[in-house]
């Protein structure tokens, strides 16, 4: 039986799922998701504001969009289901947002 490799790049690892790298790797795709999400959806709310500040106010606000919202909670959606696969395959369980 030949030893486990990473499923990203072919590197031996010894769990045979991820190497460090590549483990480390997703780990800073998905915090830079996460640091993106509230202004995402700020914008899909449109509670974000666009343009230079006016007299009086501070730029033109951003209208509500659907679309956007529909998106974000699919991504959301499809990263979860993801995250409870992955846990329950390998035994982890995975604390619920408060």
């Amino acid at each position: 039986m030949s030893a486990p490799t990473c499923v990203r790049c072919a590197r031996p690892t010894p769990d045979g799922y991820a190497c460090s790298n590549c483990a480390g790797r997703a780990v800073g795709h998905l915090k830079e998701l996460a640091d993106l999400v509230p202004a995402a959806r700020d914008v899909a709310h449109g509670q974000s504001r666009r343009g230079p500040a006016v007299a009086g106010g501070s730029g033109a606000r951003l209208e509500l969009n659907l679309t956007a919202q529909a998106r974000l909670d699919a991504i959301t959606n499809t990263l979860t289901t993801w995250a409870r696969a992955i846990s329950e395959e390998r035994g982890i369980e995975i604390k619920e947002a408060a």
